[in-house]
């Protein structure tokens, strides 16, 4: 697209190819990506911008979800090993798709929803709010489901901590109307004029890519590669909890009450990535692990939540008891995040070892180049603009033209 003259020849483009070769996308990252590489050249960092600021958002985003839930250094630390052996989903931070900014305004959303909302007139909250829904709403199809689950749930835990949230007065004030009505605009004035007028019919095998089985995949290789072979040791206190807390006599009840809304957070998160993989299936296309990446986001915030929640009562009993306990909870977790560190960073070494080198001679020139008949070619294209510098060769434009007329 960055072979384009103008932005209204770009949206055109993203309008007449959503529904066929791109798959339902909204195609904001493409518009973006346009405008940076106009102002960067033929840049494949300039390609990555939107998804390098999402990764940021992300964290910010964490690390103000924990504020609002007062969760202390030892949770913050703990988010940060888990997240780093996410490997899968901090690897769309380098990529230039929309998947980075899905799993941040997923992240950004429930980290505003969750402060109350005579807290949110500070100017970091009211920023996150708004960047999160406006960014989600135009980037991705699956945030509207993201995002009402999660003021649902945020909802949901008001309500479970005692706040007054029964009116309808106090549930327009929760949602904050103005910021609803913005981001409801955005998802269908977006969605009209590309997901939302329909998809191609697919004959793809759902499991073709799930080459290690379902099982796996959705544990060990996606939404728990910070704790891989050893999902179990998240599912089952998340599962457990909730039901336990039920049975629990009133007097007790107090002791379970923190780790109840952790746990249904994973729970939620688990089960949207099963919604999302439902739909490929009935729709017959690949179930990709790409397809969960805001609920690889979510599994690890809601986990380390819930462990800080027990080190809370822990501490309750002796500090001494807390401290060996968060101590001994973060040693383990990063001796389980350690061997995918060790597994990832040579495959991303090697990555790096086969990025664009200057070549010997003259850098290459956009009249040598002809028209590519693959996509190899198209790649092998884009490197040498890359190579060469400058702006993005109209050449480039080819790609689309064949397919807008």
């Amino acid at each position: 697209m960055g072979g384009y003259d103008s932005i209204s020849d770009v949206l055109n483009v993203i309008r007449k190819t959503t529904a066929n070769i791109n798959h339902g996308q909204t195609g904001a990252y493409m518009l973006l990506d346009y405008l940076l590489l106009k102002i960067f050249g033929a840049s494949a960092f300039a390609l990555r911008v939107p998804s390098l600021l999402s990764g940021a958002l992300l964290l910010a985003a964490a690390l103000l979800f924990f504020r609002a839930r007062r969760v202390g250094f030892f949770g913050q630390i703990g988010f940060l090993i888990a997240i780093s052996g996410q490997a899968d989903l901090l690897y769309y931070m380098g990529e230039a798709r929309p998947y980075m900014p899905l799993a941040a305004s997923a992240v950004g959303v429930l980290a505003y929803y969750s402060f109350p909302p005579e807290e949110r007139r500070s100017w970091p909250v009211v920023t996150l709010g708004w960047t999160s829904v406006i960014l989600g709403a135009s980037m991705h199809p699956y945030f509207p489901v993201y995002w009402f689950t999660i003021f649902l749930f945020c909802y949901w835990m008001a309500w479970f901590d005692g706040r007054k949230v029964g009116t309808l007065a106090d549930a327009l004030t929760f949602v904050n109307l103005p910021l609803s009505v913005v981001g409801t605009l955005l998802v269908f004035g977006i969605g009209a004029f590309t997901w939302l007028q329909g998809g191609p019919k697919f004959e793809f095998d759902p499991f073709q890519w799930l080459v290690l089985g379902l099982w796996t995949t959705f544990t060990g290789l996606s939404h728990f590669q910070f704790v891989p072979q050893d999902a179990l040791v998240v599912i089952v206190p998340a599962v457990a909890v909730p039901l336990v807390y039920l049975v629990t006599p009133r007097r007790l009840k107090p002791v379970l009450h923190g780790m109840v809304a952790p746990a249904i957070l994973i729970l939620l998160a688990l089960a949207l990535s099963v919604l999302v993989g439902a739909t490929s299936y009935f729709r017959n296309y690949w179930i990709l692990p790409r397809q969960w990446v805001a609920s690889m986001a979510l599994v690890p915030l809601g986990a380390v939540w819930l462990g800080y929640e027990l080190y809370r009562q822990i501490r309750r009993l002796h500090w001494v008891a807390g401290g060996a306990f968060a101590l001994v909870a973060l040693y383990s977790l990063y001796g389980t995040v350690l061997p995918t560190l060790q597994l990832k960073i040579p495959v991303m070494q090697k990555w790096m070892s086969l990025a664009i080198a200057p070549s010997e001679g003259p850098a290459p020139r956009p009249e040598n180049e002809t028209v590519p008949a693959d996509n190899e070619g198209w790649v092998a294209l884009a490197n040498r603009n890359i190579e060469a510098g400058g702006p993005v060769w109209p050449i480039a434009s080819m790609y689309y033209r064949a397919m807008v007329k």
